[in-house]
Protein backbone atom coordinates (compact mmCIF):
# COMPACT_ATOMS: atom_id res chain seq x y z
CA UNK A 1 0.00 0.00 0.00
CA UNK A 2 2.81 2.41 0.87
CA UNK A 3 4.60 1.52 -2.37
CA UNK A 4 1.50 2.34 -4.42
CA UNK A 5 1.14 5.70 -2.67
CA UNK A 6 4.81 6.45 -3.31
CA UNK A 7 4.44 5.62 -7.00
CA UNK A 8 1.40 7.88 -7.23
CA UNK A 9 3.27 10.79 -5.65
CA UNK A 10 6.31 10.28 -7.86
CA UNK A 11 4.08 10.11 -10.94
CA UNK A 12 2.46 13.41 -10.02
CA UNK A 13 5.86 15.01 -9.42
CA UNK A 14 7.09 13.80 -12.79
CA UNK A 15 4.04 15.26 -14.54
CA UNK A 16 4.50 18.57 -12.69
CA UNK A 17 8.20 18.73 -13.57
CA UNK A 18 7.44 17.97 -17.22
CA UNK A 19 4.79 20.68 -17.26
CA UNK A 20 7.21 23.22 -15.84
CA UNK A 21 9.89 22.33 -18.38
CA UNK A 22 7.40 22.63 -21.26
CA UNK A 23 6.12 25.97 -19.95
CA UNK A 24 9.66 27.36 -19.71
CA UNK A 25 10.55 26.32 -23.25
CA UNK A 26 7.29 27.58 -24.73
CA UNK A 27 7.35 30.97 -23.05
CA UNK A 28 8.62 33.76 -25.24
CA UNK A 29 9.20 36.25 -22.43
CA UNK A 30 12.80 37.27 -21.93
CA UNK A 31 14.01 37.65 -18.36
CA UNK A 32 16.41 40.45 -17.53
CA UNK A 33 19.00 40.32 -14.78
CA UNK A 34 18.19 43.71 -13.31
CA UNK A 35 15.62 46.46 -13.63
CA UNK A 36 18.08 48.86 -15.23
CA UNK A 37 18.86 46.44 -18.06
CA UNK A 38 15.20 45.54 -18.51
CA UNK A 39 14.05 49.11 -18.63
CA UNK A 40 16.69 50.22 -21.10
CA UNK A 41 15.96 47.23 -23.35
CA UNK A 42 12.31 48.29 -23.57
CA UNK A 43 13.19 51.86 -24.45
CA UNK A 44 12.32 53.48 -21.13
CA UNK A 45 14.43 55.55 -18.77
CA UNK A 46 16.96 53.23 -17.06
CA UNK A 47 16.80 55.25 -13.85
CA UNK A 48 13.05 54.81 -13.42
CA UNK A 49 13.30 51.02 -13.16
CA UNK A 50 16.16 51.32 -10.72
CA UNK A 51 14.19 53.72 -8.51
CA UNK A 52 11.15 51.41 -8.44
CA UNK A 53 13.28 48.38 -7.60
CA UNK A 54 14.88 50.22 -4.67
CA UNK A 55 11.42 51.31 -3.47
CA UNK A 56 10.14 47.72 -3.51
CA UNK A 57 13.25 46.47 -1.72
CA UNK A 58 12.80 49.07 1.01
CA UNK A 59 9.05 48.48 1.48
CA UNK A 60 8.93 44.68 1.36
CA UNK A 61 10.19 44.02 4.94
CA UNK A 62 7.63 46.50 6.28
CA UNK A 63 4.85 44.77 4.33
CA UNK A 64 5.83 41.33 5.66
CA UNK A 65 6.17 42.50 9.27
CA UNK A 66 2.93 44.47 9.00
CA UNK A 67 1.04 41.45 7.67
CA UNK A 68 2.35 39.20 10.44
CA UNK A 69 1.65 41.86 13.08
CA UNK A 70 -1.86 42.42 11.74
CA UNK A 71 -2.57 38.70 11.86
CA UNK A 72 -1.33 38.49 15.47
CA UNK A 73 -3.47 41.46 16.52
CA UNK A 74 -6.50 39.94 14.77
CA UNK A 75 -6.09 36.60 16.53
CA UNK A 76 -5.58 38.35 19.89
CA UNK A 77 -8.77 40.41 19.57
CA UNK A 78 -10.69 37.40 18.31
CA UNK A 79 -9.60 35.30 21.31
CA UNK A 80 -10.43 38.20 23.63
CA UNK A 81 -13.96 38.33 22.19
CA UNK A 82 -14.41 34.59 22.72
CA UNK A 83 -13.25 34.92 26.32
CA UNK A 84 -15.70 37.77 26.95
CA UNK A 85 -18.53 35.75 25.44
CA UNK A 86 -17.79 32.79 27.71
CA UNK A 87 -17.48 35.03 30.76
CA UNK A 88 -20.87 36.62 30.13
CA UNK A 89 -22.52 33.20 30.13
CA UNK A 90 -23.65 33.07 26.52
CA UNK A 91 -21.82 29.83 25.86
CA UNK A 92 -23.02 27.87 28.90
CA UNK A 93 -25.16 24.78 28.33
CA UNK A 94 -27.63 25.33 31.22
CA UNK A 95 -28.56 28.79 29.97
CA UNK A 96 -29.37 27.64 26.46
CA UNK A 97 -32.87 26.44 25.67
CA UNK A 98 -33.37 22.81 24.82
CA UNK A 99 -32.73 22.08 21.16
CA UNK A 100 -30.50 25.12 20.55
CA UNK A 101 -26.86 24.50 19.75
Amino acid sequence: MLLNAWKSVMGRCAVLALGIVVAVFLSSVTAHACSVCGGSAMGTDPGAGFKWSILFLILMPYAVVGAIGGWLIYTYWRALGHRRKKASGQGLAWIQKEGEY
